[in-house]
């Protein structure tokens, strides 16, 4: 994989996920959006059931100041809501009386949010944006109801979906059915897109590409398929109801979410051309990254999120194309580490908050799964599976820290060595003998 490529996907990644520490948290939202083409705007209206353990007195979300708001209002409690924008896509509410003493309250927020289609126009509604009222480091239940004007489709992650046409308008629902850590609405003209659809042995793969792409789909599907099926028989069946794919002009890389990437067109020509890398790497976050989510602002956050399915990547080139693919991806660039290790740019894993420097990245990408196959050889191929396949069973659709996964790992450690060994190499500098 180029550095490119590897800054690339950390800086989506962490945009994504990038996360204040809470108390409080979103268990759902119902989301209903009404695309009005005439006044280049959503009318949105969003309805969070939030759990306030702490009785708090003040809860701060981010929340897109560029949102006209029309009401704010408590579903279970009838107290007038107090709340303003406290700095840029950031708002608090403020709660008194029978609202600060409450356990769960029900907040039904009701707001234009702008957007402009043109004819040939994507609109991508990304967290990033905060369109909806959020906590960063949040998983969430979802779901979605979007209105849309005759000629236009929308995407979103995740979850089951029903279509209906309507004489003047569509309608489209998503439910997930586990929580995903962010809700991405992609609204375009229909006519924008091809669609190749394939089902892999129960696993959907839709694919939207440009129309005038000249692109062999086929084969991009076909490697999607084969990583999907290692994952699938080695960790878990795939458990979002498909996996979409879509072609996004201008963007860098590979926007993942939980049952969605988004491809930057320069990057579908690479994977065209059969540089798999950042794909793989995608799929495989889908069981471990968009599938058990890491735990953000924790210690070895970027072990789990990046190293882990950058190893399971490299295992699928083993299985697929053989052991000399393998050494390629996981020896030979130790020797680009080797350069570093041990001196003030070197730095252990564990201690790594963000991957904000080349050698932090190179860490990540390479010293990181080879520590990974180092545990791996010390358990065997038998039980290093046994061990992911319960680690993704438990975790699915969770938040997992990097002591949930030692924790995990000690199931298979009668004596506390694999544990020991583990934590020894993801906390020392250099590289394991």
């Amino acid at each position: 994989m180029s550095k490119k490529t590897v800054f690339v996907i950390m800086l989506l990644l962490t945009y994504f996920v990038f996360a204040q520490q809470t108390e409080i948290k979103i268990e759902s939202y119902y989301i209903n959006s009404d695309f009005c083409s005439d006044t280049n705007s959503i009318d949105i209206i969003s309805i969070l059931d939030l759990v306030n353990p702490a009785h708090k007195s003040e809860i701060k979300l981010l929340f897109s100041s560029e949102a006209t708001i029309k009401s704010i209002n408590f579903q279970n409690i009838p107290d007038k809501v107090e709340y303003e924008f406290t700095g840029k896509d950031s708002i608090s509410l403020y709660l008194t009386g029978n609202l600060s003493r409450a356990d769960s309250l029900n907040i039904k927020f009701s707001y234009s949010y702008p957007i402009s289609i043109t004819k040939d126009s994507i609109n991508i509604l990304d967290r990033g944006h905060r369109w909806y009222p959020l906590i960063a480091d949040n998983i969430s239940n979802f779901k979605i109801t979007c209105d849309l004007p005759l000629g236009y489709d929308a995407l979103f992650p995740g979850g089951t979906v029903t279509k209906r046409d309507y004489s003047t308008k569509k309608f489209y629902s998503w439910e997930t059915k586990s929580p995903i850590f962010k809700g991405v609405l992609v609204i375009f003209r229909e006519k924008m897109y091809k669609e190749f659809r394939r089902d892999l042995t129960g696993d959907i793969i839709a694919f939207y590409y440009f129309a005038d792409d000249s692109l062999d789909i086929k084969k991009i599907i076909t490697e999607t398929g084969r990583m999907m099926n290692f994952c699938s028989t080695n960790i878990g069946p795939y458990r979002f109801e498909k996996l979409t794919m879509i072609e996004i002009p201008g963007l860098d890389g590979i926007n993942i979410c939980s049952g969605l990437l988004m491809i930057g067109s320069n990057d579908l020509k690479y994977l065209n051309r059969g540089y798999h890398d950042g794909l793989l790497l995608t799929l495989a976050e889908q069981w471990f990254g968009a599938g058990v989510f890491s735990k953000f602002g924790s210690k070895g956050f970027w072990i789990t999120s990046l190293s882990l399915p950058h190893y399971i990547r490299m295992l699928y080139l083993k299985d697929t194309y053989g052991l000399e693919k393998f050494d390629d991806a996981l020896v030979k660039p130790l020797e680009k580490y080797k350069e570093f290790a041990g001196g003030e740019k070197d730095i252990a894993l564990y201690d790594i908050n963000m991957p904000d420097t080349p050698e932090k990245a190179m860490l990540l990408y390479i010293k990181g799964p080879y520590i990974f196959h180092k545990l791996h050889e010390k358990m065997g191929d038998f039980l290093w599976w046994e061990f992911i396949c319960n680690l993704y069973s438990a975790f699915f659709g969770k938040v997992m820290a990097l002591e949930d996964f030692v924790t995990e790992l000690k199931r298979y450690d009668s004596d506390g060595s694999l544990s020991e060994y583990f934590s020894k190499l993801i906390k020392q500098k250099g590289l394991p003998e």
